[in-house]
């Protein structure tokens, strides 16, 4: 359980400030940048703007060409796809070169799930192609490269193992795990707290499967904690409500006895 409250304490403290934050160059190594044969370098954690995004269904965002202005990476009128496994699709749109597409005949972009780096070249009419892994620089992201499917079983452990069938759970699931990957991964003190719920949860996760009165407090709670990383500043009102409301409790009562 103690696992489980680290997760809802980050939510209400964490996941406001991060619920747009991008996932690329998580260590700052340098490694957010493509090649343009025609454009030159393209930086996909640019200085300003909301920098890119690599979720398990889409890479969102913007990056940014010195000489070509700014690429849109999920455009009202087409987006950029992840399939879950890193294989890229659909298309980019450069405010100054028009669309650049992700999956060309023959070629593509990939992410590779066990480092988070991207291989493979994207295809503009007007920019030629975009290398993603060029000898210098390249492009890397916190998205898959901090866990495989164990750490993903292990991430929701606690969760799974309270119901006799988890398949119902699949929505509660994926909420966890995007809270994971776009939020804590993002962070040195979410990949360490991330690192030490990995090292926690299993013993705690077959204590609760083994008490059914557990089992079921911790399907109560599950609940309100995917709420809170579904809806977060709902639920940071909410919480900064009771905060209020418990403050002027306290004081209206010690200044009943005085």
């Amino acid at each position: 359980m103690r696992a489980c409250g680290i997760i809802f304490v980050l939510t209400l403290m964490l996941y406001p400030l991060g619920t747009f934050a991008e996932n690329i160059d998580p260590d700052d190594e340098g490694l957010h940048y493509a090649w343009g044969e025609n454009v030159g370098w393209i930086n996909f954690k640019p200085s300003s703007g909301s920098g890119v995004t690599v979720t398990d269904s889409a890479v969102t965002g913007y990056a940014w060409g010195e000489n070509i202005g700014w690429i849109n990476l999920s455009p009202s009128d087409g987006e950029v796809v992840n399939d879950g496994s890193g294989n890229l699709s659909g298309y980019g749109w450069g405010e100054n070169v028009g669309w650049i597409n992700f999956a060309p005949t023959g070629a593509g972009v990939v992410i590779d799930p066990a480092t988070g780096r991207f291989s493979g070249h994207a295809w503009g009419e007007n920019t030629g192609w975009i290398n993603f892994a060029p000898t210098e620089g390249g492009v890397r992201t916190s998205w898959g490269s901090e866990g495989d499917d164990d750490d993903q079983h292990l991430w929701i452990t606690c969760w799974v193992t309270v119901a006799a069938d988890g398949s119902h759970m699949a929505e509660e699931v994926s909420v966890l795990r995007a809270f994971r990957d776009d939020v804590l991964l993002n962070s040195s003190l979410g990949r360490d707290l991330v690192k030490l719920y990995y090292e926690v949860s299993p013993p705690i996760a077959d204590y609760i499967a083994r008490h059914e009165a557990l089992r079921t407090a911790v399907r109560c709670g599950l609940a309100p904690v995917v709420y809170g990383v579904k809806y977060p500043r709902i639920s940071g009102l909410i919480f900064l409500c009771l905060v209020i409301g418990t403050v002027a409790t306290l004081t209206a009562r010690r200044n009943k006895h005085l």
